[in-house]
C-alpha cells in the first residue's frame, strides 16, 4: 500500500501542506472509526517513510492527536473510544488530548441555535478544534473526510433540493481546505481505505449508529450508493466532475453577486437594503445568490423556502414566510427578520386547524394552501410543470393541523416513527416547528409532514391514499402581502 501512502501526500500537498526544513504542525482530530485512524497510521508512516529516505533524523511534520467527546452517545461508547485512541496513541508516541463537551451542552446548544442536535455538534466539535490548534500552536487541523462521505455529501444536498444559491464551492461538496481544516483523505475511497486498514492491522472502533438507517446520511450510504454501484457504473466519476463544474459555475455567479452590496437599515435591527435598480438589473441567478447573501448577513440560520425566494427575484413586491420579509420599493430592496404572526388560543399558543372538504385557497400563518383537484393521467401524477411546491394526493376530508411532537407517522418499511424524532433529525428550529403542517387523515392518522414550504424534507406516506377520482394536492402559495 505504499501507493496509498502517495495519495496521503498528494493530499497534503492539494491543502498546502509540503515538506520542509520548518515542519508543520499538524493537529488531527481522530474519533476512532477506521477513517480517522487510518488517516493517523497513515501520517505517521508517510513520517517516518520521509526522514528515512531524505536520511534526517527530523520529521516532516509535528503530529499531535484531539478527540471531541460530544456526550450525545452512550457514556460508555464516546468514553471507550477517548481511551481507545488515547491508548494507540501513547503506542505511537504521538502526543493526545481530549476535549470533552459538557453532558447536556450540545442539546442546550441546539435549542439556541435552532439547528437540530448534529448542526450543534459540528459547531461545537468545529470550536473545540480551533481551540485545541491554538493552545497547540498547530499550523493545521486534519480531518478524515474521504471520497465516498464526498459523494454521500452531494448526493445528500441534490435529494434535498439544497443545491440553489449555495456558494460556489458549496456546489462542489466538502471543501478540501477552509482556514486551518484540510482534508488529506478528500480524494481516497473508503475501499481503499478499508484495504489499508486490512493489510497493516489499523485498529479501529464502530459506531453504533452508522448502522441505523433511520438518519438519513446512512440511508443513503447502506442503500442508494449500494444501488447506484450495482445499476449505474461510473455514476460517482460523473458526479464528481458534474459537481466541479456546478462549482466554477457558482463561482463566477458569486463574484457576480458581490457587486450587489447589502447595508444595515436604520428602521429595523437585522435588516438590510440594496438598490433596487442594481437588484434587478442583475440576471436571475445572481438575484438568487443575492438574496442568500442578505439572509447570510442578517444572520439567517433557518432553511428558506427556495420558492419564497424565487417570487421575489422574479418581480413579487413582498413576500413573507419562514421567518423573513422581502420588500422592493423603487429605491430599495430590503431584506428583513420578523417573527411568524401568531393566532393566539385560549392557552396562548399557536395553532391552526383545517378541515379540508374541497378544493379551493386555505390560509396558514406562513403563506396560503391552494387545493386543487389530482389531474388524473394514465399511469402517472399531477403536473407539476411550473416547480411548484406541492405535495399529494389526499382524499378528502382530512385535516392541516400545526406540528407538534406528540404522535408518530408510518415508515417505508411498515413500522413507525416518532414526530418528536423526525422533528431533530431535520432540523426543525424552534421558530418553526409549530408551524410544520402535519396532514391528518378523518381519523386522525398522520400521513404527511409537509416541510417543503417552510424548507424543510417533505414525509409522505406513500399506501395512506386510494386511487380515487376525488383526490387533491396540495400547493404552497407565497402569500403578497
Amino acid at each position: 500500500m505504499r501507493d496509498f501512502s502517495q495519495k496521503i501526500a498528494a493530499g497534503l500537498e492539494k491543502c498546502g501542506i509540503g515538506f520542509s526544513s520548518n515542519p508543520p504542525s499538524l493537529l488531527l482530530a481522530v474519533s476512532g472509526g477506521i477513517d480517522s485512524m487510518v488517516m493517523l497510521y497513515a501520517l505517521k508512516e508517510l513520517s517516518e517513510k520521509v526522514r528515512h529516505d531524505g536520511g534526517s533524523e527530523t520529521s516532516p511534520f509535528l503530529l499531535s492527536v484531539v478527540t471531541v467527546n460530544h456526550n450525545i452517545r452512550p457514556a460508555g461508547e464516546t468514553e471507550g473510544d477517548a481511551a481507545f485512541v488515547q491508548e494507540r496513541c501513547a503506542a505511537l508516541g504521538i502526543p493526545y488530548s481530549v476535549q470533552t463537551v459538557p453532558k447536556g451542552k450540545i442539546n442546550e446548544l441546539a435549542r439556541r441555535r435552532g439547528g437540530g442536535i448534529e448542526e450543534a455538534a459540528r459547531f461545537m466539535r468545529y470550536a473545540l478544534l480551533e481551540k485545541e490548534a491554538a493552545q497547540r500552536g498547530a499550523d493545521f487541523v486534519l480531518l478524515a473526510h474521504n471520497r465516498d462521505d464526498q459523494l454521500e455529501t452531494l448526493l445528500q444536498r441534490f435529494l434535498q433540493g439544497s443545491c440553489a444559491g449555495i456558494s460556489g464551492q458549496a456546489a462542489a461538496g466538502i471543501a478540501r481546505k477552509r482556514g486551518i481544516f484540510c482534508r488529506p483523505l478528500l480524494d481516497i475511497p473508503r475501499s481503499e481505505i478499508q484495504a489499508y486498514a486490512d493489510d497493516f492491522s489499523v485498529p479501529f472502533r464502530e459506531d453504533s449508529t452508522n448502522a441505523d438507517p433511520a438518519y438519513y446520511r446512512n440511508n443513503l450510504r447502506l442503500h442508494l450508493v449500494p444501488l447506484l454501484n450495482e445499476r449505474f457504473p461510473g455514476w460517482d466519476t460523473a458526479l464528481l466532475s458534474g459537481a466541479q463544474k456546478a462549482r466554477e459555475t457558482g463561482v463566477f455567479i458569486e463574484e457576480l453577486a458581490e457587486s450587489i452590496v447589502w447595508e444595515p437599515t436604520v428602521q429595523h435591527q437585522r435588516a438590510v437594503q440594496t438598490e433596487s435598480e442594481i437588484f434587478f438589473a442583475a440576471g436571475f441567478p445572481v438575484r438568487i445568490r443575492a438574496l442568500y447573501a442578505a439572509l447570510e448577513k442578517i444572520g439567517m440560520q433557518g432553511r428558506i423556502p427556495y420558492a419564497l425566494l424565487k417570487a421575489f427575484a422574479e418581480g413579487q413586491k413582498k413576500v413573507c414566510g419562514a421567518g423573513v420579509e422581502l420588500h422592493s420599493t423603487k429605491r430599495f430592496v430590503c431584506v428583513r427578520e420578523i417573527r411568524p404572526k401568531r393566532e393566539k388560543t385560549a392557552e396562548n399558543q399557536s395553532r391552526f386547524f383545517l378541515t379540508i372538504q374541497k378544493p379551493g385557497i386555505y390560509a396558514l400563518p406562513f403563506g396560503d394552501v391552494e387545493v386543487r383537484a389530482k389531474v388524473q393521467k394514465s399511469g402517472g401524477c399531477a403536473e407539476n410543470k411550473y416547480g411548484e411546491v406541492y405535495t399529494g394526493p389526499f382524499k378528502p376530508p382530512f385535516v392541516i393541523r400545526n406540528f407538534y411532537t406528540a404522535g408518530r407517522i408510518k415508515t417505508a418499511d411498515g413500522k413507525h416513527k416518532s414526530l418528536k424524532k423526525i422533528c431533530s433529525e431535520w432540523g426543525i428550529v424552534p421558530a418553526h416547528r409549530e408551524f410544520v403542517p402535519v396532514i391528518e387523515s378523518c381519523s386522525g392518522v398522520p400521513v404527511c409532514i409537509w416541510g417543503e414550504p417552510l424548507g424543510y424534507p417533505t414525509w409522505y406516506v406513500k399506501d395512506s391514499c386510494p386511487d380515487a377520482d376525488d383526490t387533491v394536492l396540495l400547493y404552497f402559495r407565497v402569500r403578497e402581502n
